[in-house]
C-alpha cells in the first residue's frame, strides 16, 4: 500500500481587516521598529526583506531554530494592505505539530504589535463626528468640565457609575448621616427613570430616520500639534466643526468622503494645523439602518440613538422600556467595527433593553 506524500502548505491568519490608507505605511514602519528590531537575535539577518507591492507591503523573515520547541527554521510572511493584515507561515506540513506553539506565539506577538499601533494612532488623533446638519456634528472640543465628567462616567463602563455612587454615599453619610439611604434611593430612581434622556444628551450627533448617516473623520496628529490644540482648544475646534459640518453632504459616496477630507485639510490649515490626505481617514456609516434592522429582529421599537465622540470602542443601551430607550455608540466603534460586528454589539445592547436591564 503506497502512502501519499505529505504536501507542504501555507497557514494564513488574518489579524485585521479594512486598514485605513493612511495607516498602511505607518504600520509597516511600526512593526519594523518595534517588532523586527527587538527580535534580531531570533531572526536570520539575511532572510529579512520588505517589499512594496502597489499600495501594500510584504515582509518576510525566517525565525532561527532556538531549541527543542523549534528544531527547524520557521519562515514568516506578513502582508499589509488596505484590505487586511495577513500573517503567513509558508512551507508548514499540516501534520507537523512540532512548531504549533511557535506559530501561535508569533501570531500573538504580531497581533499585539498591530493592536498597539492602532491604539497609538487613536491616542494621537483628533476625531470629528459629523451628522447631516451643522447642529448634529461634534469636534473634540470640551463643553465644560461637568459635561466632560458626566460623559466619562456614562460612556465608560458601569464600574465608573458604580464607584461614583459609592463616593457619593460616603460624602453624604458624613453630611446627613442615616438619611443618606433615602437620598441615594431617590437619586438612583430619578437616574433610572430619565436614564434614556441623560445618555441621549451626551452626544451632539443623533442619527434618526431623516438623518441616518454619520461620518467619523480621524486626523492623525503628533504630540506637538495635540498640545497646541489643547492650549488654543475650544475656539479653534469649534470653528473647524462648523466649517466641516456646513459642507458635509447628507449622502454617502466615496466622492463625498474625498470632498469631506479636502474640507478637513483646508479647515485645519486655516488654523495652523498641517495635515495631508494620508493622515486623514473618513468613514461614513448608515447607523440608523443598522440599529433599526437589529430592533426589528428583536421585535422592538427602534430606540433613540446618540454618538459619543470618544476613541474607545464601546456601546451601551439604557431605558426603562423599548419606547423610552437610548443606544449610545462611540466614534471608536464606528471606525473599528464592520456592519456585522456593529450589528452584534447593538444586538447585545438591545438585549439589555428587552430584558428590562436599564
Amino acid at each position: 500500500m503506497e502512502v501519499p506524500p505529505v504536501t507542504e502548505t501555507t497557514r494564513r491568519i488574518v489579524l485585521e481587516r479594512d486598514i485605513p490608507e493612511a495607516a498602511v505605511s505607518g504600520l509597516v514602519e511600526f512593526i519594523d521598529r518595534y517588532y523586527i528590531r527587538s527580535r534580531t537575535r531570533f531572526i536570520d539577518a539575511l532572510s529579512y526583506r520588505k517589499t512594496q507591492i502597489g499600495t501594500g507591503f510584504e515582509l518576510f523573515w525566517i525565525l532561527k531554530p532556538i531549541g527543542p520547541e523549534q528544531a527547524s527554521p520557521l519562515p514568516v510572511g506578513l502582508k499589509i494592505s488596505q484590505a487586511a493584515v495577513e500573517l503567513d507561515f509558508p512551507g508548514l506540513s499540516p501534520n507537523d505539530k512540532s512548531l504549533e506553539k511557535v506559530v501561535e506565539r508569533t501570531a500573538d506577538e504580531i497581533e499585539a504589535t498591530v493592536l498597539s499601533y492602532f491604539q497609538n494612532v487613536k491616542t494621537t488623533s483628533l476625531y470629528f463626528v459629523i451628522g447631516a446638519t451643522e447642529e448634529h456634528s461634534e469636534a473634540p472640543d470640551q463643553r465644560g468640565l461637568m459635561r466632560g465628567i458626566i460623559k466619562r462616567i456614562f460612556t465608560g463602563n458601569t464600574t465608573s457609575l458604580f464607584l461614583s455612587f459609592i463616593l457619593l454615599s460616603f460624602a453624604l453619610f458624613f453630611i446627613i448621616g442615616v438619611y443618606t439611604v433615602f437620598v441615594l434611593i431617590s437619586t438612583q430612581l430619578v437616574a433610572l427613570v430619565f436614564s434614556d434622556k441623560i445618555v441621549y444628551r451626551l452626544g451632539s450627533v443623533r442619527p434618526d430616520a431623516e438623518r441616518p448617516l454619520v461620518s467619523v473623520v480621524s486626523v492623525r496628529s503628533n504630540a506637538e500639534t495635540l498640545k497646541s490644540v489643547s492650549q488654543h482648544g475650544r475656539k479653534i475646534l469649534s470653528q473647524i466643526r462648523e466649517e466641516i459640518a456646513r459642507r458635509a453632504t447628507a449622502t454617502y459616496s466615496p466622492a463625498a468622503n474625498e470632498e469631506l477630507k479636502s474640507t478637513v485639510i483646508g479647515s485645519l490649515l486655516k488654523h495652523g494645523i498641517i495635515a495631508t490626505g494620508q493622515e486623514i481617514s473618513v468613514k461614513t456609516r448608515d447607523v440608523y439602518r443598522i440599529v433599526h434592522e437589529v430592533s426589528e429582529k428583536f421585535g422592538r421599537q427602534t430606540p433613540k440613538i446618540t454618538i459619543a465622540n470618544t476613541i474607545v470602542s464601546n456601546a451601551s443601551a439604557t431605558g426603562i422600556s423599548s419606547s423610552r430607550s437610548t443606544v449610545m455608540i462611540t466614534a471608536g466603534s464606528l471606525e473599528d467595527l464592520n456592519d456585522d460586528e456593529l450589528e452584534a454589539v447593538v444586538g447585545h445592547e438591545l438585549g439589555h433593553v428587552a430584558g428590562h436591564d436599564p
